[in-house]
């Protein structure tokens, strides 16, 4: 059954949608994610449960998106709804997948 697995590949994304996306990680989420998404932010220290590794690449951007919109039950990982636009959540969660160390195309 693996072998017929295919991975879909991402449609690309516009240098403006990941410069918005930079600028909202680095505002947002880079104190407990880290500036490359180790999950080793300034923050870790006052936090109860370490933060994802965002580099590991387990989860799909639609993951990504319910975690951005919902937060994390039983974690520090709170919505971001009332924070962030919806573009701003896109940009976001599109441009954590280029922290991945092989980019997903």
């Amino acid at each position: 059954m693996r072998s017929f697995y295919v991975e879909k590949p991402e449609p690309p994304v516009s240098k403006e949608v990941l410069d918005l996306g930079a600028r909202v990680y680095k505002e947002n989420c880079a104190q407990c994610h880290g500036p490359e998404g180790a999950g080793d932010g300034t923050a870790v220290s006052q936090l109860q449960i370490v933060p994802a590794d965002l580099r590991d690449g387990r989860a799909s951007l639609e993951l990504t998106l319910r975690v951005l919109r919902n937060g994390v039950d039983g974690t520090q990982m709170a919505p971001w709804t009332p924070r962030l636009s919806d573009a701003e959540i896109e940009a976001v969660a599109r441009y954590t997948r280029t922290l991945l160390p092989r980019q997903l195309e």
